[in-house]
């Protein structure tokens, strides 16, 4: 299997609106539209890699997953539960990953977590989500620091604790995690488990938009043309709202465009 797209599944970590997981990325996306279709994409490269070898792709990853190859137990479990290359059953999907969280596998440790949270292929517990999601960040798992962050910042599973979310929220926002940035730059917005700063605030909403998040533009534009917590600065107003009305263009293939022709 390409590399790249073993990369994708193996670190890919979002959810749905409807609260469905799916395949493990701290890759970002403008929509859910792009998440689904880089899904996708996984999921054709994975069957013709399959029938390549003969329909054996799926069988090769559980051989080397029953050696006692933790990255392959982490694969198997990320295929049985999207069915990608056989069968899906999350039951099994989260057996895989609790042997592999088990050793210390941190992606793993972050899919027990994200399973226990949701009540995927195993029983809906919420404080046990907690304590999986803590063992994967701790181990340095990125997206697990926002998921224990929001844990912590919203009571669920555990007391709420701000300043604790804080400090796991920066510590995903320095290692580039978009979300973490938003949430940091609300913290600080607000005073929430850390001093209010709207200079600080500011800092983090600048972050976020220089990696792509569309809201975090505009904010950033606002705060240049009203020197909300960075200097007044025209021009770079203007160019922080031109790249936000760039992102919101719908693409050429949309129905909007598609239309108008």
């Amino acid at each position: 299997m390409p590399v790249l797209s073993l990369a994708l599944v193996v670190v890919l970590a979002q959810t749905s609106p409807a609260g469905e997981l799916q395949p493990a990325g701290e890759l970002q996306f403008a929509s859910i539209d792009s998440a689904q279709a880089a899904i996708d994409a996984f999921k054709a490269d994975a069957q013709a890699s399959d029938e390549r070898q003969g329909g054996s792709g799926f069988e090769f990853w559980l051989d080397a997953a029953h050696a006692g190859d933790v990255d392959a137990m982490h694969l198997v479990g990320v295929r049985l539960f999207n069915g990608v290359g056989t069968s899906r059953n999350r039951g099994d999907a989260y057996a895989w990953w609790r042997i592999a969280a088990m050793q210390g596998h941190a992606p793993s440790l972050f899919e027990v977590g994200r399973c226990r949270q949701s009540g995927r292929g195993v029983n809906l517990n919420e404080p046990d989500a907690v304590r999986w999601f803590e063992r994967a960040a701790e181990a340095g798992h990125v997206p697990a620091m926002v998921a224990f962050g929001r844990c912590l910042s919203h009571g669920r599973g555990c007391p709420a604790d701000h300043k604790r979310a804080a400090h796991w929220y920066e510590r995903a926002a320095q290692a580039g995690h978009v979300d973490a940035m938003r949430a940091l730059a609300l913290a600080h917005q607000f005073g929430r488990g850390v001093d209010r700063s709207i200079t600080t605030s500011a800092k983090w909403w600048r972050s976020a938009a220089q990696a792509g998040d569309l809201q975090a533009m505009l904010i950033t534009a606002a705060n240049y043309e009203m020197g909300h917590g960075l200097p007044q600065d025209p021009a770079n107003a203007d160019e922080w709202y031109a790249k936000a009305s760039y992102l919101m263009l719908p693409a050429p293939d949309s129905p909007a465009v598609a239309l108008a022709r």
